[in-house]
């Protein structure tokens, strides 16, 4: 069956939501005044079907992502650029991300030698911590991990466009594009 990313991604997200409000309602069909019809057993074979209809569109994702290839530039002595499964560039941009972050933290002056103490003094001996590197190289290298992120999201939306053919028996147009 031919797809996008984008596609499968909507079809995940829609699918996700109608879970998320299906067991809130079996949580609420669990009790009922007199008078009211709730049917926990119906709500609970609804969900059990939205969880295997989830299943089958998020191997079709990973069927799709080891599908698709992303040209991704490698830093170093030696530059090139690498075509390589886009499953791969998703883990890198969490990755990336979570550096550019880090990058910034200590850009933004963290003054804290530790997560458990408010100085950098140690008051038995006067000794003061020194940074060990300055704000405007960790400033240098947040932007750098920023455009690194940045690259590899690019990358993902620009591949997540692709319409490939993948094989997936188990997908369907009436799984792939389930309406409201």
């Amino acid at each position: 069956m031919k797809v996008t990313g984008h596609q499968l991604k909507e079809a995940i997200s829609l699918c996700k939501l109608r879970l998320s409000a299906a067991r809130n309602e079996f949580e609420d069909s669990l009790m009922a005044f007199p008078g009211e019809k709730k049917d926990p057993l119906e709500i609970g074979k609804k969900i059990s079907d939205m969880v295997t209809s989830l299943a089958a569109l998020e191997a079709a994702q990973a069927c799709y992502n080891l599908t698709v290839k992303v040209e991704f530039r490698t830093d170093g002595p030696r530059c090139t650029i690498e075509k390589v499964p886009l499953v791969w560039a998703v883990k890198m941009a969490g990755e990336a991300n979570e550096v550019k972050s880090m990058w910034q933290s200590a850009a933004h002056g963290q003054e804290r030698r530790s997560r458990y103490s408010d100085n950098n003094v140690r008051t038995t001996d006067q000794i003061v911590a020194q940074p060990t590197i300055s704000k405007g190289e960790a400033l240098s290298q947040a932007l750098e991990a920023a455009r690194r992120a940045l690259m590899i999201s690019s990358s993902i939306a620009k591949a997540n466009s692709t319409e490939v053919d993948i094989d997936a028996p188990w997908l369907n147009d009436t799984l792939l594009n389930q309406k409201g």
